[in-house]
C-alpha cells in the first residue's frame, strides 16, 4: 500500500502531459515524469498522466484512431494514452496538431484538474498549452531540450554541426537534409522571424535562386512557410505559460536569449531522480584489475557512441574494458551494425537493454562512467546516476554535461566529438592509479525526487491558489557571458563566466528591472592557482557608479564573492556597467571575472 502524505492546505489534481511513457517508451523525460507522478500521489495528490502513445495496428487492421484516448495504470500511476502515430499531413502538423488539441480540451473538461505540468510538447502540439489556458488552468512547462527552437530538438545537424540559435529559414535546408553547407549563408542573409506571409513567400523566392543543389521540383519548397512559422507559434507557446522550468542554467540561458521569456517566470531547478535504486550498491573491483569504462544510454549517433568506441580502439591492448549498457540491435539498426564493426571485441561489451531496477548492478560493473554526446546534454540523468553510484564522469565540455561535472574534481572534460583528446583523458585513469579515488573526494549533492516534488508542490500551490510567487523576487538573472555589449579585452572563460582583462568594459541589460528599489548581487571568481592575478572593478547603473570591488588576489583554491549593491533603478536605466578601474579613471586597471549577475526586488531570495 502507498502511503499518503498530507502537504499544503489541500491535495491538487495534476494533470502531467508528456510525448512517451513506460512501457511504450523508457527515455529520461519519461521515467522522471513517471518518478515525479508517483511521488505526488504519495504526497497525498491525485495525478494524471496524459501521453502520445504509438500503435501496433493500422486502423484498416482494426487499429484504435489517432488521438482516441484510452485508459490503464502504470506502477500505481493513472495513464491516459492518446494514440498518434505521427502521420503529418504537413510540416505545420509536426508542431501544430489541431486532432491533439481537440481532444487535449476534452480531458481537460472531463479531468477538471487544479493544474497542467507539461513535461514535453513534441509529438502533441504547442497549442496544448492555449487550450489550458483558455480554460484559467495554470500551467508549467518543463524545458527538458531545445525544441523550442529546433525542430530537430537537439540544435544539431545530421552531418554533426552544432548550432549556437536557431537558423532561421535555414533550418529548413536541415529538416530536409540538403544543401546543409549552406544554412549559415540562408540564416545570415535573410530576416527572421518574418513579419508577415508575405516575407515568408518573398524569402522563399530569394533562397530557391541562392542556394545549390536542391532538386527542380516544386514540392521540395511546399512546407517551407509551415517552417517559418514554427519559430514564432512554438516560442510563443512556451512563452505563454505561467512557469516555465529548466534542469541545467545553460538550456535556459539558451532560450532567454530569443528576448521572448520574463526571467520572473523561468527558473533554473534540477531534476530529482529516484536514489534507492542506488543507496544499496556494492561495488567490487574487476577480477582482472581492468579499469571498467561504462556508456548508459541510447546507441544513437548524437549521443557520440562513434567518438566513444574510437577514443577505445586507441587504448587496444591496455587493462581496460569498455561496458555499453543500452538497446544494441545491429541487425536491425545501421548505426549499431556500424558501432559493431568498429568497435574492438576484446575491450568492448555491448551490454545490451536492462531494467531500471538494475541500475545498481549496472553501475556495479563501472568504475568511470562515458558521457561522450556530441550535442547540448541538458541534464543528463547519467551523471547524477554516477556521483550517486561514487564514480568519476568523463564527458564533453559543452552543454549541461560541462555544467554537472567539475573538470579535475569530479570527472574530467574533453573536447566534445574528438575521440582523439577523449583517449587521452581515459588512459589518465591507467597511467594514474590514483585518479579514481582523487576524483571521489568531493561529490556534489544530487537532488531526490522527493526534494522535487516538495518544491515542486510548492509552486503547484502558489499558482492555483494565484499567490504569483515569481512576481516580487528575482527580476534578472544573468551567467557572466550574457552581455549586450562588450569592449576592449573580454574574453569567455569555462562554460558561462566572462573574464576581462586590464581595460575591458561590459554592460548587461536591466530594462525588465526598471522601476524601484533593487538588489544587485554580482559574483566574482577567482579561480585556484591564480595568486599573482588581481581581480578589482567599477560597476555602473548607467553612467552612475554603484559600487567598487577593492583589488584582491585569490587563493589555491577557487573562490567565489558576491558583491551585493542596494540601489534604485530608475524608469529609463537601461544598463549595469562594469570597468577595471576600481581606483577611478585614471588608476591602476585589474582584471575582473564575472560568474553571476542578479538583479532582484529589494530583500528577494534569489
Amino acid at each position: 500500500m502507498v502511503q499518503r502524505l498530507r502537504t499544503g492546505p489541500s491535495p491538487l489534481s495534476i494533470l502531467y502531459v508528456v510525448h512517451g511513457f513506460p512501457p511504450d517508451t523508457w527515455a529520461g523525460t519519461e521515467v522522471y515524469t513517471l518518478n515525479l507522478a508517483r511521488e505526488m500521489q504519495r504526497l497525498g495528490h491525485r495525478v494524471t498522466v496524459l501521453a502520445r502513445s504509438p500503435a501496433d495496428r493500422a486502423v484498416e487492421e482494426g487499429g484504435p484512431a489517432d488521438f482516441s484516448i484510452s485508459e490503464d495504470r502504470f506502477e500505481g500511476v493513472r495513464v491516459l494514452r492518446m494514440i498518434h502515430r505521427l502521420r503529418h499531413g504537413s510540416l505545420r502538423e509536426s508542431y501544430a496538431q489541431p486532432g491533439a488539441e481537440n481532444a487535449f480540451r476534452q480531458v481537460l473538461l472531463k479531468e477538471k484538474p487544479d493544474l497542467v505540468h507539461f513535461q514535453h510538447l513534441i509529438h502533441t502540439s504547442a497549442g496544448l498549452v492555449q487550450q489550458a489556458k483558455s480554460l484559467d488552468l495554470p500551467t508549467v512547462l518543463h524545458c527538458h531540450d531545445y525544441w523550442a527552437l529546433c525542430p530537430r530538438v537537439q540544435m544539431i545537424r545530421p552531418d554533426g554541426v552544432l548550432c549556437e540559435q536557431s537558423m532561421g529559414y535555414g533550418c529548413y535546408l536541415c529538416v530536409m537534409e540538403r544543401a546543409m553547407n549552406q544554412i549559415e549563408g540562408v540564416h545570415q542573409g535573410h530576416r527572421f522571424p518574418p513579419a508577415s506571409s508575405g516575407e515568408i513567400d518573398h524569402a522563399c523566392d530569394k533562397i530557391k535562386t541562392e542556394v545549390d543543389g536542391i532538386p527542380d521540383n516544386s514540392r521540395f519548397w511546399d512546407g517551407f512557410s509551415d517552417l517559418a512559422g514554427r519559430y514564432e507559434y512554438v516560442l510563443s507557446a512556451y512563452a505563454a505559460a505561467d512557469l516555465l522550468i529548466s534542469p541545467s542554467r545553460f538550456l535556459r540561458r539558451k532560450l532567454m536569449e530569443t528576448g521572448r521569456f520574463n526571467p520572473e517566470t523561468f527558473v533554473y531547478s534540477d531534476n530529482g531522480l529516484r536514489t534507492d535504486l542506488i543507496e544499496a550498491l556494492n561495488k567490487m573491483p574487476d577480477p582482472e584489475g581492468k579499469i571498467r569504462f561504462g556508456y548508459v544510454g541510447s546507441l544513437v549517433w548524437y549521443k557520440g557512441c562513434e567518438v566513444m568506441i574510437k577514443a577505445m580502439n586507441r587504448l587496444s591492448g591496455r587493462p581496460c574494458v569498455l561496458n555499453v549498457y543500452g538497446d544494441f540491435r545491429p541487425e536491425e539498426d545501421g548505426f549499431h551494425a556500424r558501432l559493431n564493426r568498429l568497435a574492438d571485441r576484446d575491450s568492448v561489451r555491448f551490454k545490451g537493454r536492462f531494467d531500471n531496477t538494475e541500475i545498481s548492478r549496472v553501475y556495479s560493473e563501472i568504475d568511470v562512467l562515458i558521457v561522450p554526446s556530441l550535442w547540448y546534454e541538458n541534464s543528463p540523468i547519467t551523471i547524477h546516476e554516477a556521483f550517486l553510484a561514487k564514480t568519476p564522469v568523463v564527458t564533453s565540455n559543452i552543454g549541461g554535461m560541462a555544467e554537472y561535472v567539475r573538470d579535475g574534481v569530479d570527472g574530467l572534460l574533453f573536447r566534445a566529438g574528438d575521440a582523439r583528446d577523449l583517449s587521452l583523458k581515459l588512459a589518465r585513469f591507467l597511467d594514474e592509479p590514483a585518479l579514481i579515488e582523487t576524483l571521489s573526494r568531493n561529490w556534489p549533492r544530487v537532488k531526490g525526487i522527493e526534494e522535487n516534488a516538495t518544491e515542486l508542490a510548492d509552486h503547484y500551490h502558489r499558482l492555483v491558489h494565484g499567490k504569483r510567487p515569481y512576481q516580487n523576487r528575482v527580476l534578472l538573472d544573468y551567467t557572466g557571458d550574457m552581455t549586450v555589449s562588450r569592449k576592449g579585452p573580454v574574453e569567455r572563460q569555462g562554460p558561462h563566466m566572462l573574464l576581462l582583462r586590464p581595460g575591458g568594459q561590459v554592460a548587461y541589460d536591466i530594462v525588465p528591472a526598471r522601476g524601484g528599489q533593487r538588489e544587485i548581487r554580482i559574483e566574482v571568481v577567482a579561480l585556484g592557482g591564480e595568486e599573482g592575478v588581481e581581480l578589482g572593478g567599477r560597476f555602473f547603473v548607467d553612467d552612475v557608479e554603484i559600487g567598487v570591488l577593492h583589488p584582491f588576489t585569490g587563493g589555491e583554491k577557487d573562490e567565489t564573492r558576491t558583491l551585493v549593491f542596494q540601489t534604485v533603478i530608475g524608469k529609463h536605466a537601461s544598463l549595469l556597467q562594469m570597468d577595471t578601474k576600481p581606483g577611478g579613471e585614471n588608476a591602476r586597471e585589474f582584471f575582473l571575472r564575472i560568474g553571476r549577475v542578479v538583479v532582484a526586488e529589494h530583500g528577494a531570495d534569489p
